[in-house]
């Protein structure tokens, strides 16, 4: 079961905003009573970290609240719910967002929503997602990390993906590797290696496709 199905959907998300005084933030932790919110600037497109309100409220009532801000983990939508709880088990808040394959927050996952379970945008004109492949070398390409899947399995890449519900090559790497990727990430299909040659923010934005013979060669 990928975590997209037990996440609570951005919508739903109540954050805090870095710009909001103390007074503010513990108005709004009142009225809500929660134990953790993201802190964002602006909106979910732009997250800070992770506020801890038992951390806030046990601290100094003269201290800046934005000390209590920790730096928050994510975990890509196709991760699988044995996958989040190993990381979730990790995490000191136990919280993640959850990001679909083009880097944007979809929702928040806590440690207790995959144990009650276990227990139950479209890219822009920028994104040259309809850019081709394009050959650095003998059977060798750089390839935009929102190239579509079903386009990357047919000439010149022919990819073995096999079956998923992801849409673009980034989207992949992230299901194949259960978190999201990094620059130097490697994912082998058959034959082929997936590289992760450069990411912006939380997306994959170029990956290169080599075979994977290359790849053991370079690696020696």
């Amino acid at each position: 079961m990928p975590v997209r199905n037990l996440m609570l959907p951005r919508d739903a998300i109540r954050t805090v905003d870095v710009a909001a005084d103390r007074a503010e933030v513990l108005r709004q932790v009142g009225e809500h009573r929660r134990s953790r919110y993201p802190v964002v600037r602006g909106s979910l497109d732009d997250v800070v970290g992770l506020i801890d309100v038992k951390r806030l409220l046990l601290g100094p009532p003269d201290e800046d609240w934005h000390a209590a801000v920790v730096p928050i983990l994510y975990l890509p939508d196709s991760t699988t719910a044995g996958r989040a709880i190993e990381v979730l088990g990790e995490a000191s808040d136990q919280l993640v967002l959850v990001t679909d394959e083009y880097g944007n927050v979809d929702g928040m996952l806590g440690l207790v929503d995959v144990l009650e379970f276990l227990a139950g945008p479209l890219p822009d004109e920028r994104d040259h997602s309809d850019r081709e492949p394009r050959k650095v070398g003998p059977d060798r390409y750089l390839v935009p990390g929102l190239y579509r899947v079903e386009r990357a399995r047919e000439a010149p890449l022919k990819l073995p993906v096999g079956d998923t519900d992801v849409e673009t090559i980034g989207g992949l790497m992230a299901e194949r590797l259960q978190r999201v990727p990094r620059v130097g990430d490697r994912v082998q299909l058959g034959d082929r290696t997936i590289r992760v040659v450069e990411m912006v923010e939380r997306r994959v934005h170029l990956v290169e496709v080599a075979p994977t013979r290359d790849e053991k060669t370079e690696g020696r």
